[in-house]
């Protein structure tokens, strides 16, 4: 989704001007102007910094200051907020000025030390006592937990907040909040998309009661882009032509080609392919004209999709090889593995299959590196928690020895009994650090079957299977493997939807794990793709155990699907012999499985 930066630092610094004194719109007005001349806002600022002698009043200017220059300047800002915070004795003063650090660290991609500064802050009991400090405290944990994909803590941040700011909040931080969520409700892992349009269209409603076309634009984009993800282009379309009309009105280049590409991924999605060629190539041109050269990658991947989609196959795959020699250069793990997909679709219609296959094991490959991505930022998750309980205990521990020093020294008598306390809070500690050792020993654990398995049909996922193959590769006795593929899989998920083809394959790997003896070992590889391992088995063992499976896959019954549609799967059969390595083995069953496919489907093939 989109979100100006204008309107982000606006929200995110922005105080009520309806207060009696003159200087909340003043420094609203600053704020303002640091957006598009931050100099002379900064300027501004530093005079008066220089003329304010109130106490209240020049901590609210130092507040604002630093807000203001966490974006512009946020190696400035990390000082500023330490020297304002040491200056301070009021705790509710530190912790403003603490969040204004971790913001200004956010900046400079520091997101651990950020989010722990963040969970310091809504540590404290009295951060709740100032609604704007807690909900803005809440908000920027709550995008970092969704960044991080901890999408059940972000909804619980970002709902409270929501909460406090309708409470307490103006509309402007009402308006922005209420964004933040309905990004979260429209990402595809939370997928609450009418929740998102709901909030989205209240957005849409502010900005065009404010007049604003920048937040209107990017309300109705983000609309668009929402009805995309539901399946509804129809009305995704609508809404992100009038973005379009609205960002050509204000004459921002930019966003105009970055709307065009989207109205033009659409428009493919749509089967109007020759429309949406036709935005792309005036996004392209701009971009070259402009030197963005990611933004040009991004658009050349789709319209390679478009031009695939026309069947002109020369023209897609040059551009694929464009967006591919970008990537190669500056890594993007997700556009990568979509490059990766399309292009071995692209290939696979040109009938290409080694190059198909190589570019589906690239993919396979990007997606592996992403759930590893996710798995260490889920692991930083926990660390950061750790260290956060930790903070906690230590702020505890010592609030105890302070109560029972200054007990002890006005009364001495009850000096055993403050030793027995301590006794007691260390006891306590040790049983929190056993509680939470075992605890994490568990979540280790949870990880790396995660690691391992197959989310969707709980089997072992492509990196396990591998490693089981290395291990009876390397015990040199008969060995057999069983290259698998359910036939017309693509047709399923089209002609009756994704929920459907998960579904298939859950069910069929269910049928596969059945039909296999215990010693036999069955694997997910990729999309709708499995491999079995026949250790200890001649090749007619392994062509009887492949007809069994072949034929139990297509007794199975599909009252889910209409017209009594039948699922059935092809099989490649190799045997060990003079291969190399596992991978050389497998690709003579690969090639098998080509050759059933070719020959039929719904049967077995031996490699030769």
């Amino acid at each position: 989704m989109k979100f100006c930066f204008a309107v982000v630092l606006l929200l995110l610094i922005h105080c009520p001007a309806q207060a009696a004194d003159a200087l909340p719109s003043r420094l609203l007005e600053l704020e303002e102007l640091a957006v598009d001349k931050f100099s002379e806002a900064d300027a501004e600022f530093r005079l008066l910094l220089k003329n304010t002698s109130e106490p209240q009043q020049l901590l609210k200017v130092q507040q604002s200051y630093c807000w203001v220059i966490a974006v512009q300047d946020p190696a400035r800002a990390l000082q500023l907020a330490e020297e304002y915070k040491k200056q301070q004795q009021d705790l509710m003063w530190q912790l403003r000025f603490l969040l204004c650090e971790g913001y200004a660290k956010e900046q400079q991609d520091k997101t651990a030390e950020a989010m722990l500064d963040y969970q310091r802050v809504l540590s404290y009991k009295e951060a709740e006592t100032d609604p704007e400090l807690h909900a803005k405290a809440l908000v920027l944990r709550g995008e970092q937990y969704a960044i991080n994909a901890a999408y059940a803590d972000a909804l619980t941040d970002l709902q409270k907040a929501y909460q406090l700011e309708l409470s307490h909040g103006t509309k402007g931080r009402q308006n922005y909040v209420a964004n933040a969520l309905a990004n979260l409700y429209s990402d595809s892992a939370v997928g609450d998309y009418d929740q998102a349009i709901t909030l989205y269209q209240k957005s849409l409603e502010h900005w065009q009661s404010s007049g604003n076309l920048q937040g209107q634009a990017t309300a109705l984009f983000n609309l668009g882009g929402t009805y995309e993800s539901a399946g509804q282009l129809e009305l995704s379309l609508n809404y992100l032509n009038q973005a379009l009309a609205i960002d050509q009105k204000r004459g921002d280049l930019d966003e105009i080609a970055y709307d065009k590409r989207s109205v033009a991924r659409v428009l493919t999605k749509s089967g109007q392919g020759e429309k949406a060629l036709v935005l792309l190539n005036e996004a392209i041109a701009h971009y070259q004209s402009s030197s963005d050269a990611q933004m040009l990658a991004y658009c050349q991947l789709s319209r390679a999709i478009s031009y695939r989609t026309l069947k002109r196959y020369p023209e897609a795959r040059q551009d694929f090889e464009s967006a591919m020699s970008y990537f190669g250069q500056k890594p993007d793990l997700r556009f990568e593995a979509l490059l990766y997909k399309e292009y071995a679709l692209l290939l696979a219609e040109m009938q290409q299959w080694q190059d198909a296959f190589i570019m589906q094991q690239k993919q396979q490959q990007k997606d592996a590196e992403i759930q590893q991505q996710l798995l260490d930022q889920r692991t930083s998750r926990l660390k950061i928690q750790l260290q956060t309980e930790q903070i906690q205990r230590e702020k505890t521990e010592l609030e105890v020895k302070n109560a029972a020093q200054r007990q002890a020294l006005t009364d001495g008598e009850k000096l055993r009994f403050w030793q027995y306390l301590a006794l007691c809070c260390a006891l306590l500690m040790i049983l929190a650090m056993l509680f939470l050792f075992s605890r994490q020993r568990a979540l280790s654990a949870q990880l790396k079957d995660m690691a391992l398995t197959d989310e969707l049909t709980h089997l072992p996922n492509r990196r396990h299977t591998l490693a089981l193959a290395q291990q009876l590769w390397h015990q040199q006795q008969p060995f057999c493997v069983l290259a698998i593929d359910i036939d017309f899989f693509k047709r399923i998920n089209d002609q009756y939807g994704h929920a459907a083809g998960d579904l298939v394959l859950q069910k069929v790997a269910y049928c596969l794990r059945q039909e296999l003896r215990p010693v036999d070992k069955l694997g997910r590889v990729g999309g709708e793709e499995f491999l079995v391992l026949l250790p200890g088995t001649e090749l007619n063992s392994a062509k009887a155990i492949a007809q069994r499976l072949c034929n139990a896959a297509a007794a199975l019954e599909w009252p889910q699907l209409e017209n009594s549609y039948q699922v059935t799967i092809s099989l490649g059969v190799a045997q060990l012999g003079q291969h190399k390595d596992f991978m050389q083995l497998w690709c003579s069953a690969d090639e098998a499985l080509y050759k059933a496919k070719q020959n039929g489907r719904n049967r077995t093939e031996t490699a030769d």
